[in-house]
């Protein structure tokens, strides 16, 4: 099934803000659903930034999911992109921590045959924040796909960004092992949405106008914003290549 077949679906259930999953058939994507993909998602960061203003692009890189095929490309590109390193935090799950021997011991077998460790348990994680200008474009289009990309539009200057992530994110951290690392960065799923408090979602979008990122557990790309984009997310999908059907409630189909 091609991505412009495929729906985008609105998710009710979350206390403040807007938020969709555009689903993908798996990671890595095929070609197919990518190039619709790439272009939808350009379009709503380029629409998004004439309507909104100014905004600061901000572009994440998760290393688990680089060994599907990006290695090469990331290795390649760190030079010109410069990447920085921080820990992955992703508000629906424990805060980063080194597992205790009982998690371990309790893992399942079949699990880790099956996913290896990271998908039998909840290891820390790293993500890398491309600093580059120029570079954070190019990153766009040559990592995603993969399950490895984050796109942030916000007000904030790379600094202050810096700053208030830490302070959301960094403050529940209490392994000693993790406590001293310069940066902390969200890494955000359906379920970080669905599950949070009204004002801790306040606090998320203070930091961010627009979210949009690849998630391997929702088998999609994650879309937020503050306000309501329902009209542009509904416009981008009428501009899409046909065949559209027509949308159904809380569904705008490709």
């Amino acid at each position: 099934m091609s991505v412009r077949e495929r729906s985008i679906e609105r998710i009710s259930d979350v206390a403040k803000g807007d938020v969709y999953l555009l689903p993908v058939s798996q990671y890595p994507a095929p070609e197919s659903e990518l190039n619709g993909a790439r272009r939808f998602v350009d379009s709503l960061v380029e629409e998004f930034q004439a309507i909104r203003g100014p905004l600061s692009l901000e572009v994440v890189i998760r290393q688990s999911c680089i060994y599907t095929g990006l290695l090469d490309t990331f290795v390649d590109n760190a030079p010109l992109w410069i990447p920085k390193q921080g820990l992955a935090v992703i508000p629906h799950k424990p805060p980063p921590h080194l597992p205790a021997r009982e998690e371990i011991e309790g893992i399942d077998p079949r699990s880790m045959a099956q996913n290896g460790l990271m998908g039998a348990i909840d290891v820390p994680e790293f993500l890398f924040q491309i600093t580059d200008e120029t570079g954070k474009r190019e990153c766009c289009k040559t990592m995603s796909g993969h399950g490895a990309l984050s796109i942030v539009l916000t007000k904030l200057q790379s600094g202050e960004l810096k700053q208030t992530w830490n302070e959301l994110f960094g403050g529940g951290i209490t392994d000693r092992t993790f406590r001293g690392m310069p940066c902390y960065i969200p890494w955000f799923g359906i379920q970080s949405f669905i599950s949070a408090m009204e004002e801790d979602l306040v606090s998320w979008f203070e930091s961010f106008e627009l979210y949009v990122g690849e998630s391997k557990e929702d088998q999609g790309i994650v879309i937020a914003s503050r306000e309501n984009i329902g009209a542009m997310v509904e416009n981008l999908v009428k501009a899409l290549p046909k065949p559209i059907i027509e949308p159904e409630a809380e569904i705008l189909r490709w």
